[in-house]
């Protein structure tokens, strides 16, 4: 299968999936630039690869249109590869180590022999 061939399959399976879930236009258009974008970057996706993708999609959206929509949407913002949960917060942590308690932060004593630092 050339290359034009194998887009060509992936555009159509982008229909095939929109139409199995009655999806609109919209989501069409937002997947057909996911792949645009996908072919700029990287390269031509198998079949296979692009079926996982789309599986990939449905499982994380639980074929909620708005939530495909946010998926898609977010993949292309951050140029990913795949789909990728979406955190719906708001709030983004800005240290990302987690607290410890007062006590734990203070300093150790080290004993070594008859010495204490």
């Amino acid at each position: 299968m050339s290359k034009k061939e194998q887009v060509q399959k992936c555009f159509e399976m982008i229909g095939t999936f929109c139409t199995k879930h009655n999806y609109n236009e919209d989501i069409k258009k937002l997947l057909d630039k996911f792949l645009g974008n996908y072919l700029q970057n990287r390269r031509t996706p198998t079949k296979l690869e692009m079926e996982l993708k789309l599986q990939r999609l449905e499982e994380l959206s639980g074929n909620n249109p708005e939530t495909v929509k946010v998926i898609v949407v977010k993949t292309i913002e951050s140029g990913w590869a795949t789909f990728y949960p979406v955190n719906n917060s708001t709030q983004r942590s800005i240290d990302n180590i987690p607290k410890k308690p007062d006590d734990e932060n203070k300093p150790k004593r080290i004993v070594l022999t008859d010495e204490t630092f």
